[in-house]
């Protein structure tokens, strides 16, 4: 995601823009990365899968409250949960551990968690961007709804209703992209006579392909321009070939006859 932003925001020359991605792009190392470059981002939230979840979903990590200036958590009890003192490791990225000792006499304990050792939170290093993105579709639902109408319709409509849901062609990505393109154009040409009608989409059109004539009888008549100015100078050049034999030689009659090709 975040060197796509990346292309993006080189070739606009400007961060003043959000980006919509759906929840196969939500990783906490990519929302820091694009926030980084003060862009907003509204990346769908994936669900908690059942394994983390809480017997009662009151408890679930997301209603803990995490406390900034002391780095700790307060759970929905009241209980202040501490933070690992070290760093724990995965291939992507670092977490801590927080937890609290009285798990061990809290009487919603059976509500919260499963766990023989207690409820533990996991904080990632990134945890910090995951709240930002949250915070920005929670402040406007319906502004990431519109990545669904206008990103996922056109897919819709090519897979599904046309019937092109996957490429015949899969030698090479080139030639892929090849039958990509072609539907790309359809689709586009498509919603062209959906949007703007027949009739004014054929004028448009009509309109290119005079100003495309115009062009290409003026890019003619220079070519024809060229060549004379080509002409003209290759005839000086031979005209100075001829003078320079003249001046070279006493007898005029031991020239051979140059014909300047005037």
């Amino acid at each position: 995601m975040a060197n796509m932003v990346r292309r993006a925001k080189t070739i606009l020359k400007a961060n003043d823009f959000s980006v919509l991605f759906d929840k196969g792009y939500h990783k906490g190392k990519e929302l820091d990365a694009v926030q980084k470059l003060d862009i907003k981002t509204y990346v769908a939230i994936p669900g908690i899968p059942k394994t983390s979840q809480a017997p009662n979903p009151a408890y679930n990590a997301e209603n803990f409250k995490y406390n900034t200036d002391s780095n700790t958590y307060t759970c929905p009890e009241g209980q202040i949960m501490y933070g690992s003192k070290k760093w724990y490791k995965t291939p992507n990225y670092r977490f801590r551990h927080y937890r609290t000792s009285a798990c061990s006499t809290c009487p919603v304990r059976d509500e919260c968690t499963k766990s023989k050792n207690g409820k533990v939170i996991h904080r990632s290093e990134y945890q910090h961007a995951v709240e930002k993105n949250k915070a920005n579709i929670q402040s406007d639902p319906d502004f990431y709804k519109q990545r669904q109408a206008i990103v996922e319709h056109p897919f819709g409509t090519m897979k599904r209703q046309w019937g092109y849901d996957h490429v015949m062609t899969k030698k090479t990505i080139a030639r892929a992209s090849a039958d990509i393109g072609l539907i790309f154009v359809a689709y586009n040409l498509r919603r062209l006579f959906n949007i703007i009608g027949k009739d004014q989409l054929t004028t448009f059109l009509r309109a290119r392909i005079a100003l495309f004539l115009a062009i290409k009888n003026k890019i003619r008549r220079y070519i024809a321009l060229e060549n004379q100015i080509k002409q003209i100078l290759d005839n000086i050049q031979r005209m100075r070939f001829y003078l320079s034999q003249v001046s070279q030689n006493t007898t005029i009659g031991k020239l051979t006859i140059f014909n300047p090709g005037f």
